[in-house]
């Protein structure tokens, strides 16, 4: 079994990105996304809550993504590997 894990933030969610799910999905037998950013919202640069961008992947692009898992952003590149690792 050949898994993809998909990260980004997509504020919002767009055509590009469902595109790359589309193709992924006809050469993985999973897509797993993730969406960075997960505690924020209602700022600038966080216009969309996790819940709402995981609505917006499921309403779009559902049928080719087997998992999408909200995680909160660390700020520290020594351990950001094993923290996804730990949502995953």
């Amino acid at each position: 079994m050949k898994r993809i894990v998909y990260i980004g933030k997509f504020q919002p969610f767009h055509k590009g990105h469902k595109q790359v799910i589309k193709e992924l999905s006809e050469e993985y037998d999973e897509v797993v996304i993730v969406i960075g950013g997960a505690e924020k919202s209602f700022d600038t640069k966080y216009v969309f809550t996790a819940g709402e961008r995981v609505e917006m992947i499921n309403n779009s692009a559902g049928s080719n993504v087997d998992y999408i898992i909200p995680v909160p952003d660390i700020h520290n590149n020594a351990v950001w590997t094993e923290h996804i690792n730990q949502y995953t």
